[in-house]
């Protein structure tokens, strides 16, 4: 997650951070609703340990992009 979020920062990827944190945001808010109606405090813990796994695979998976095009010029 942090390693990979300051590789997409130092590839100057900073817009790819902007949109993955508007989507953990979202998603947040979206689950929180769902589940704690569901789950009550459990699900908002529920859902805030899916955010932080979406994250990183967001994160991971920009930052593949990113180097994958930096070391083919």
């Amino acid at each position: 997650g942090l390693l990979g979020a300051h590789s997409i920062s130092a590839l100057k990827g900073n817009q790819y951070l902007f949109i993955i944190g508007a989507i953990n945001v979202v998603t947040n808010i979206v689950g929180n609703a769902v589940l704690m109606n569901v789950f009550g405090v459990a699900g908002i813990a529920l859902a805030t340990t899916l955010v932080y796994a979406i994250s990183c695979v967001l994160i991971l998976a920009a930052a593949r992009k990113l180097l994958k095009s930096e070391l083919n010029r």
